[in-house]
């Protein structure tokens, strides 16, 4: 029991930094020249690499989407939301080479991807857009990896050592 404090109190953090992200993606102010980053995305993955167990990370995805989608239909965004990240916590362990620079590459095949499965048309229709928005969150998963790096970096429930 005495384990199972300081985890929820890192878990309560995780789950703060996602809803932050989701309400920065929600907000109108961060639209860069008609394109606007996925911060929800980006932050999901970079913190693909610090949590260790799916319960947690799975429910900070829901947490997301329960924020950003808060309606009762069903959208494919949150399908491909679901999918990318979760791919994301399977594949970090899989990809060899450095965990931040895996966490870069994660981004940049996750953001054309969750547009194949939430509008492909959209991909086709502009593409530019999706590799101006796969650029910015890119940067952005690099924020938040060094963040994340910086507040877990003593905990023994994530995983990232250097």
């Amino acid at each position: 029991m005495k384990k199972f404090w300081p985890r929820i109190n890192r878990f309560a953090v995780a789950l703060i930094a996602v809803g932050f992200a989701a309400l920065l993606q929600t907000s109108v102010v961060f639209d860069f020249g008609g394109v606007k980053p996925n911060f929800t995305l980006a932050a999901l993955i970079a913190l693909s690499f610090f949590m260790k167990e799916r319960i947690f990370y799975f429910s900070a995805i829901f947490f997301a989407l329960l924020i950003l989608r808060f309606k009762p239909e069903f959208e494919l965004t949150a399908l491909a939301m679901v999918l990318i990240s979760g791919a994301s916590f399977f594949a970090r362990n899989l990809i060899p080479g450095k965990p931040f620079i895996n966490n870069l590459i994660l981004i940049a095949l996750g953001t054309p991807v969750f547009y194949l499965i939430a509008d492909p048309n959209f991909v086709l229709r502009d593409t530019f857009t999706v590799f101006e928005e796969m650029f910015y969150n890119v940067f952005l998963g690099a924020v938040f990896f060094f963040a994340a790096k910086r507040i877990f970096r003593h905990e023994e429930e994530f995983r990232f050592t250097v």
